[in-house]
């Protein structure tokens, strides 16, 4: 997954939640008002709309860098996700590579456009979670772990809640006053497990946003592929309802603009 861009569209996933609606492609470039809109189904409106884009990330990224063979590195999906979704879909971009060593982790950022760092470690000597805040960077020490060998499915939910941990606490949010929440005071493996959170609560998203910001990690817009199109950003259709949309903005005029002579003099 080397610089793999997790700003994915949420076009496949809108597609598929919309799957069975009644309206077709060629219903998608046909003009409603506001009412007509409002009226429509959930679904209906994201086919209409050709579903939901991220912009593009203008700023710098949060890079999550696979360092171990542990685990794959898709074991921090579910966390990205939520990442997005508790972001409330105003996100911050993130990037995974399967290449990295911690050591260049804690020399500092050879990467571009890299604001923060969450890496995936295996080190016999390390912490479970190591953290850095001054220096926008944690890592998630995946063999301590494993060390009492767990079930497959235990040790995923240890790596994905000590992911949100380290990431949370490097964004400058070590505790929260919500119960329940991942930052709440974990001192073993056992307080871990007994942790029934997957996600950190959203009283801390906001000292995550605003140091993200000040990192240089600009959030990423979202918008619908329809607006995407008018505005000019939008990349090549993947469905034939993008593609209806698309090929109506896109369309070239049928016939060339004519100006009229004027009627009346303009007096001075």
């Amino acid at each position: 997954m080397k610089g793999t861009l997790v700003l994915v569209s949420l076009c496949s996933a809108c597609m598929a939640f919309a799957e069975g609606a009644p309206l077709s492609p060629a219903d998608a470039v046909k003009p409603v008002t506001r009412a007509q809109l409002r009226r429509m189904s959930t679904a209906e409106r994201i086919r209409y709309n050709g579903g939901l884009l991220f912009s593009a990330p203008t700023g710098k990224v949060i890079r999550v860098v696979n360092a171990q063979k542990l685990v794959p590195a898709s074991t921090l999906d579910p966390m990205i996700d939520g990442f997005k979704v508790a972001m409330g879909l105003t996100l911050f971009p993130m990037e995974v590579e399967e290449k990295g060593l911690f050591p260049v982790v804690k020399r500092g950022f050879a990467v571009e456009k890299t604001g923060a760092v969450l890496a995936l470690i295996d080190d016999p000597d390390a912490p479970r979670i190591l953290c850095a805040p001054e220096e926008s960077w944690a890592a998630v020490n995946v063999r301590a772990l494993s060390v009492d060998s767990p079930q497959p499915d235990v040790l995923k939910k240890r790596v994905i809640k000590e992911a949100w941990r380290s990431l949370s606490i490097a964004l400058g949010a070590s505790d929260t006053m919500y119960r329940p929440c991942l930052l709440s005071p974990t001192h073993s493996l056992a307080d871990l497990d007994a942790n029934v959170s997957l996600v950190v609560s959203p009283e801390p998203f906001s000292k995550m946003m605003d140091n993200a910001e000040a990192l240089g990690i600009r959030r990423v817009r979202h918008t619908t592929y329809r607006k995407a199109c008018y505005e000019g950003w939008a990349p090549p259709p993947t469905n034939e309802y993008q593609k209806a949309i698309w090929d109506m903005v896109h369309a070239l005029p049928t016939e060339p603009m004519k100006i009229k002579p004027e009627t009346k003099k303009v007096s001075n």
